[in-house]
C-alpha cells in the first residue's frame, strides 16, 4: 500500500497547534540540523493507521483495538511510502499485525509498529444429532493437544460410567457393542444402567404417566449387555457430537482464536 506524504505542513500545524519552526520553515530546519522540513510525527503515524483501519475494513471488518509505532527515520513533505502489513498471530480471536513503512525512493524503513484488532462479532454453532459421521474429530485428536485432553476424558468418563469407550465408536462406527458387567467396576456400571429411567414427556389422553426403566433387560443377574443394530441407531450420536464439538472448540481457543467475550447459549455447548 502507498502513502504519499502533504506538500507542506501548514494544514496540519493549524489544526494540531503544532507549530514547531522545523515542520514548516525550511531555514529553521537547516538550523537545527535537518536537510529540509519534516512531516509531522502524529501525522504519519494517524495516516498510517487509517490505511491500515481501511485494510481490516476491506477484509473482515475487525475493528483496532490497540496501535503502537515507533519512529526510526524522517519523512519529508512529498515522500511517498509503501507500508506493509502482515497478520503474524492471534490474541483472545483478534488479529495481530506487523508494521512497517519504508520510504519508496531509497528504501529507508522510516516506522515500525504493532496493530491489534478485534473481530467482528462471532457466532459458534454447535450443530447437534444429525451431524454425526464416522471418524469426527479424530484428525483433530491427532494433531491437537487440547482435543485429544477432551477425547481422553471423554473416554475415561465414559468408559467408567457405561462400560464403552467412545472413540473406538466414533472411529469403527461398529454394528454390535457389548458391555461387560463383571467385576467391582462392572457391578457399578450395571446399577447405573439399571438406575436410567424415562418418562414419558407427552403422554396420550389417559395414557400412563409412570417413568419406565430405559434398559429393563438389566438386572443384578445379567453379566453383559450388548447394543446391536445391523443398520444403525442414534443412542451413541450425543455422545460423540459433544466431546467432538468441544475439541474444536478448545482447540480453536488453544489457538487464539476465540473472541474474548463469549455468550454460551445452554444446549450448544455442553460441559
Amino acid at each position: 500500500m502507498v502513502l504519499g506524504m502533504p506538500a507542506t505542513n501548514d494544514d496540519y500545524a493549524a489544526v494540531s497547534g503544532d507549530h514547531n519552526p522545523i515542520h514548516l520553515v525550511n531555514a529553521m530546519a537547516v538550523c537545527g540540523g535537518l536537510t529540509r522540513t519534516i512531516t509531522h510525527g502524529m501525522y504519519v503515524s494517524t495516516a498510517v493507521r487509517n490505511l491500515v483501519q481501511r485494510l481490516l475494513d476491506n477484509s473482515s471488518g475487525s475493528t483496532m483495538r490497540r496501535y503502537d509505532v515507533s519512529f526510526v527515520g524522517m519523512v519529508h513533505a512529498k515522500d511517498r511510502l509503501e507500508v506493509h502489513v502482515e497478520h503474524v498471530a492471534m490474541c483472545q480471536g483478534g488479529k495481530t499485525l506487523d508494521i512497517e513503512v519504508h520510504k519508496i525512493d531509497d528504501g529507508e524503513l522510516v516506522l515500525v509498529g504493532k496493530a491489534h484488532a478485534k473481530q467482528t462479532d462471532s457466532v459458534y454453532v454447535f450443530t447437534s444429532r444429525g451431524s454425526q459421521q464416522t471418524g469426527m474429530g479424530m484428525s483433530l485428536y491427532e494433531s491437537s493437544r487440547a482435543a485429544k485432553d477432551n477425547w481422553d476424558r471423554a473416554d475415561k468418563y465414559f468408559l467408567e460410567t457405561y462400560g464403552f469407550v467412545i472413540t473406538q465408536i466414533v472411529k469403527n462406527n461398529p454394528n454390535e457393542l457389548t458391555v461387560q458387567f463383571g467385576g467391582r467396576k462392572g457391578k457399578r456400571i450395571q446399577k447405573y444402567y439399571m438406575d436410567m429411567v424415562y418418562r414419558p414427556r407427552c403422554p396420550r389422553v389417559g395414557g400412563s404417566t409412570t417413568k419406565g426403566m430405559m434398559f429393563p433387560q438389566v438386572d443384578t443377574d445379567t453379566t453383559s449387555y450388548a447394543f446391536r443394530c445391523p443398520t444403525g441407531q442414534s443412542e451413541f450420536s450425543m455422545c460423540a457430537v459433544s466431546p467432538s464439538k468441544k475439541a474444536k472448540f478448545f482447540t480453536q481457543t488453544h489457538l487464539q482464536l476465540v473472541v474474548e467475550i463469549t455468550i454460551y447459549r445452554v444446549g450448544f455447548l455442553r460441559s
